[in-house]
């Protein structure tokens, strides 16, 4: 299996963290993927494109969708 270059997480009803090999990992790139597993990102993606395919059209939920995801990014900047 060839050497993993970045910590990600995978899987959608059970996430984990996969770490590189290498030995120094900088603390805040696992910060932000813990925060990906805490919030359950995954799931949200999944549910959000399912929406998106269903409200391709309607304005209120694009509208929602931009606001909502720069809501998010506020919070995520306000906790580091």
């Amino acid at each position: 299996m060839p050497e993993i270059p970045s910590a990600f997480v995978c899987g959608i009803m059970k996430p984990i963290l996969v770490l590189p090999t290498q030995e120094l990992i900088d603390d805040k790139i696992i910060l932000h993927e813990m925060f990906h597993l805490k919030y359950k990102d995954s799931l949200q993606c999944v549910i959000w494109s399912c929406l998106k395919c269903i409200h391709w059209c309607n304005p209120f939920y694009i509208m929602f969708f931009i606001i909502s995801a720069m809501i998010w990014k506020l919070y995520v900047i306000k906790e580091f």
